[in-house]
């Protein structure tokens, strides 16, 4: 009897563990616009790192010119958020453009005087949804976009 509840348990962990696994967006996250008709494209990082139900990291939002200037002055904002039935809620300061003081993930402020921008996002078969729910990253970014994950080498 203990064999196969031993046994049993092993099977379930095995089904499970790998579910658990790919909910994680813990990593680094990429979007590229195709390009414009200058050949332009827009990008957007974003860095997180999830703790049970909380998150936190930066976006960075950039551009690649091959006509001229190429983004690598890029924002670095940083963000927290939390993670209610599978969907992460974020908020961020877009006017927060300090660059990294050398910490991975740069302490979000909230900011005085007025609410945070926010967004959602969705994990999906490997993909992460970003949705604007209030404010915006940027104009010349999409309400929602894709971001797929970078694998670390």
């Amino acid at each position: 009897m203990r064999k196969r509840i031993s046994s049993l348990i092993v099977c379930v962990l095995a089904l499970v563990m790998p579910v658990v696994a790919q909910s994680s967006v813990s990593g680094t996250w990429s979007w590229e616009s195709k390009p414009d008709k200058n050949k332009v494209q827009n990008m957007v990082w974003m860095d997180i790192k999830q703790i049970g139900n909380q998150v936190k990291g930066v976006i960075s939002i950039s551009f690649d010119d091959p006509n001229g200037e190429d983004g690598s002055d890029a924002p670095i904002v940083p963000f927290v958020g939390t993670i209610k039935n599978g969907v992460i809620t974020i908020e961020f300061d877009a006017e927060d453009t300090s660059p990294l003081d050398g910490s991975p993930y740069p302490k979000y402020v909230r900011p005085k005087g007025g609410a945070p921008n926010t967004a959602t996002l969705r994990l999906a078969s490997g993909k992460l949804e970003f949705t604007q729910t209030k404010g915006s990253i940027g104009e010349d970014y999409p309400h929602t976009f894709i971001l797929g994950h970078n694998k670390r080498s």
